[in-house]
């Protein structure tokens, strides 16, 4: 199809109460899935955003294989919008290029990733040296668990496409299909979990001079916290400029779950030579095991971490599904090096 020139907001079709018989619209195109209909009919599915706003598109009569999308990050699409369940879907009758500058259409985390990387690691150095010299000691080689796990994927970035040394698959990758979809949501998350984790509230106990300390060992939260997401890399293809998901391993994802987190921390145990396992390691090991709920949580630390990560995950499908904080209402500005940025309350440069 030919380029258009008048195309619906993706915000107004989103909106829809009642179905529109043909309409023209663009945006960024993700989670393309083939599926099958009870009838034994090819189908396909996907999901059409502009920065936060986003609508499901389907494809009747078609499979992934046959779909030839066209070149630009931003796509136009032809169709109708049908009303199902109370909630609009475009029903795609062709895709054309749009002329589109992409930067306007990502929705990106609130904070520079490199920021929030910098933040993340220099938390977890700060509080591995905390405590006693000998407890200082036991948490470096936590620390040097968590530093050669992130090393693992710096080395490995090769094998994500257009990803270099200095673009590794956290600073794009969002957290998953239903959370965090946003470029860069993973780590938001993460920075978002290990922000919120402090001593207030929670049970202290004299340490050997008489002082009060905190009674849960707030570093081994936050380590565990760090990695406990990162086997998401292998099951998603995503696009390294506007963070969509392309495409997902349903099939390796379905059998394998979240079981591969096992399999990072045993290939890191054995390349880092790690014979002896003092209770920091096992709690952190205990941690991660049991926010991908592969074992239930028996340690203070790894109930801290579980309810934080819950409760982050929780308020951020609250504040997305609120008419009353969207980021599509604010105002998109061109710095000097014409790049766009977030101008209101909810970006941070």
């Amino acid at each position: 199809m030919d380029y258009a020139n008048k195309l619906t907001n993706l915000e107004e079709l989103a909106a829809l109460k009642e179905g529109v018989p043909t309409i023209a619209t663009e945006g960024l195109i993700s989670d393309m899935k083939d599926m099958i209909t009870k009838n034994g009919k090819s189908y396909v599915i996907g999901t059409l955003s502009c920065r936060d706003v986003s609508i499901p598109i389907k494809k009747w009569d078609e499979t992934l294989a046959g779909i030839s999308l066209p070149s630009s990050k931003v796509v136009q699409v032809f169709g109708s919008i049908q009303i199902y369940e109370g909630k609009p879907q475009l029903i795609v009758t062709g895709f054309a290029e749009s002329k589109s500058n992409p930067e306007a259409f990502i929705n990106n985390a609130l904070y520079d990733p490199h920021d929030m990387w910098s933040a993340v690691m220099n938390d977890l150095h700060a509080e591995a040296q905390k405590g006693t010299p000998e407890q200082a000691m036991r948490k470096d080689a936590v620390m040097a668990y968590v530093d050669f796990i992130w090393e693992a994927y710096h080395l490995a970035s090769g094998r994500y496409q257009g990803c270099g040394r200095g673009n590794t698959p956290l600073m794009y990758f969002p957290y998953g299909e239903y959370y965090h979809k946003e470029k860069s949501g993973l780590l938001f998350h993460i920075y978002n979990v290990i922000g919120n984790i402090s001593p207030i509230g929670l049970p202290k106990m004299k340490n050997e001079n008489g002082e009060l300390v905190c009674a849960v060992d707030l570093f081994i939260v936050k380590a565990a916290v760090a990695i406990y997401r990162l086997f998401i890399f292998d099951y998603y293809t995503v696009d390294t400029e506007t963070g969509s998901i392309l495409e997902i391993d349903s099939k390796r994802k379905i059998l394998e779950g979240h079981t591969h987190i096992f399999d990072l921390l045993r290939f890191a145990e054995g390349q880092m030579n790690l014979k002896e396992y003092n209770a920091e390691i096992l709690n952190f090991k205990h941690c991660v095991l049991a926010l991908n709920k592969l074992v239930e949580p028996a340690t203070p630390e790894a109930i801290l971490a579980c309810n934080k990560v819950r409760s982050e995950l929780e308020l951020y499908k609250a504040s997305s599904s609120s008419k009353n904080i969207k980021m599509s209402d604010l105002n998109l500005i061109r710095n000097e090096n014409d790049v766009y940025m977030y101008a209101g309350s909810y970006y941070i440069n």
